[in-house]
């Protein structure tokens, strides 16, 4: 790795070991990025190879148009396409996309609309699949992007998904939040929340206590993206659902988000959206941000299912060598004490 990139790793484990806010770390980023790529605008989402493509379960904004923000939460699969557009994109050599004063379909130019020149977008590419998304801005009357900025802006690509994942793994390995009851927030046809449960309210309190310091019943962040999501996958089951694991980082234990179109008299284009503390169902994501291989993983499900090591040396046709071998490498990527403590992270 480049020594500009050994320092955004480390710039990004001293932010999540020091609790910064989203604003904070977006800030950083821009100001790391700035020497290579000019921008007035950037913006960084996260999510693990294995998660369905849409809305990034991280995600960070300095200097983009709050409008514009939600504009683009409802675009589709943001980590691999363009913006939808009248005219083709301009693509600059994998993984950069580039557009000039990018296109709605519905609502004319997002330039036009929130002062914008042009975007330059990466897919956070690598041998594992698409971690997420860099999105550099630039408003009206800047140079326009060019193909030197975006092979630049390419180059910074494997730095950034090893910062994204230092910072993951930066966070609290077992819970350091209480685990609460599922909660629940109905969303009305114009995506602003119309009902909430009383455990929902008190996942929104936990929230605005950690880094995200949010309101998900507004934030576009949550309301703009899952809840989409939500019906684009109700019109077409064909597309992701909408559902992703948040790290413990951002929320003191990780946690999973869903939504789900509603159907039925009164309920017509309606969105049920539910918080819930994460359990085994975030494995998959977990073994990516650590690095854990697949079969690691499948031991670690023995594990977690409260097999001792013998049976899962059984269960998987391997020697008892072998799964603690296993065992131990998963520690070490994990920094878990031992059994206990990384059974309590993933299914507490």
């Amino acid at each position: 790795m480049t020594r500009w990139g050994e320092r955004l790793r480390w710039g990004l484990s001293e932010a999540a070991g020091q609790g910064a806010d989203r604003h904070t770390i977006a800030e950083m980023l821009s100001t790391a990025i700035t020497p290579w790529v000019p921008h007035d605008g950037v913006r960084l989402s996260g999510i693990s190879p294995p998660s369905t493509p849409g809305p990034g379960a991280l995600g960070y904004w300095h200097g983009y148009p709050s409008a514009m923000v939600q504009a683009l939460r409802c675009e589709q699969n943001d980590s691999a396409r363009p913006l939808a557009a009248a005219q083709p994109p301009i693509r600059l050599g994998p993984p950069a996309v580039f557009r000039q004063a990018p296109r709605r379909e519905d609502a004319g130019t997002l330039s036009d609309e929130h002062d914008v020149g042009g975007e330059l977008r990466l897919p956070l590419r690598n041998a594992r699949g698409v971690w997420g998304t860099l999105g550099l801005l630039r408003a009206k009357g800047r140079p326009p992007f060019d193909a030197a900025d975006a092979d630049r802006a390419a180059s910074l690509v494997p730095a950034l998904v090893e910062g994204l994942r230092a910072f993951v793994t930066a966070g609290p390995l077992a819970p350091d939040a209480p685990a609460l009851p599922t909660g629940l927030v109905v969303f009305g046809p114009d995506n602003t929340a119309v009902s909430a449960t009383d455990q929902a309210l008190a996942w929104q309190e936990q929230l605005k206590r950690r880094r995200c310091n949010t309101d998900m019943t507004q934030d576009p962040w949550f309301a703009g993206g899952l809840v989409t999501q939500a019906r684009r996958h109700a019109q077409d089951p064909g597309t992701p659902p909408a559902v992703f694991c948040v790290p413990a980082v951002e929320q003191g234990r990780w946690t999973v988000l869903r939504a789900e179109a509603l159907h039925g008299d009164g309920y017509a284009d309606h969105v049920a959206f539910f918080v819930e503390a994460a359990g085994a169902q975030l494995l998959p994501s977990f073994c990516d941000w650590y690095g854990i291989s697949r079969r690691e993983q499948q031991v670690v499900a023995e594990l977690c299912d409260g097999a001792p090591p013998r049976s899962i040396a059984r269960r998987l046709g391997l020697s008892a060598h072998t799964v603690n071998d296993h065992l131990k490498a998963v520690y070490r990527k994990t920094c878990a004490s031992g059994r206990d403590e990384l059974v309590a992270a993933i299914t507490t």
